[in-house]
């Protein structure tokens, strides 16, 4: 258990968490043209 608990790979240190972000989620007619356009990407039209 304290392999796992001291892995960084899981729970990042301190200086690793200062670096990490999220993004924040698209509203509706935003996501409705991004999966429109990689639908587009996908199927090469």
């Amino acid at each position: 258990m304290e392999d796992v608990i001291g892995d960084t790979a899981i729970y990042p240190d301190e200086a690793t968490l200062e670096n990490l972000y999220t993004t924040m989620p698209y509203d509706a007619a935003v996501q409705r043209v991004v999966t429109r356009l990689w639908t587009r990407v996908k199927s090469g039209t």
